[in-house]
């Protein structure tokens, strides 16, 4: 009950909205091998599930590649780790899922019409 409320009033207190992104759109960190599916994205930041291999994740700045696979252009942003939490799914009794969180850092003007461009063609905005 205290994972639920929690999580009602994270979504309730984000300054930037966040839209569900169609199947098909990955992020590549920098530090991490392989890509990850996009859950969700806005112009504040990104989350997405993956499966944990017991690795420690190292923090601070990445840099992060946002791709489509009916994109041609990749948009290139440098991000924050900001939240990592486990799901409770379980794929193996050693292997869980968990949904992480990175936060934009600072965007220039291209980058922000590169990912505004991107969450037109991905996310659904509503509208």
């Amino acid at each position: 009950m205290y994972r639920f409320i929690k999580r009602v009033f994270s979504f309730r207190l984000r300054r930037r909205r966040r839209f569900r992104v169609r199947d098909g759109a990955y992020v590549v960190l920098s530090n991490s091998p392989g890509k990850f599916q996009i859950d969700d994205i806005g112009f504040g930041g990104l989350s997405f599930h993956y499966i944990d291999n017991g690795l420690k994740s190292k923090g601070g700045s990445q840099d992060l590649k946002i791709m489509a696979k009916n994109q041609p252009l990749a948009v290139y942003l440098a991000g924050t780790i900001v939240a990592e939490n486990e799901t409770g799914e379980l794929i193996f009794e050693n292997k869980k899922i968990k949904r992480r969180s990175v936060r934009f850092d600072h965007m220039n003007m291209q980058n922000r019409r590169d990912l505004e461009s991107f969450i037109k063609s991905q996310a659904d905005t509503g509208a």
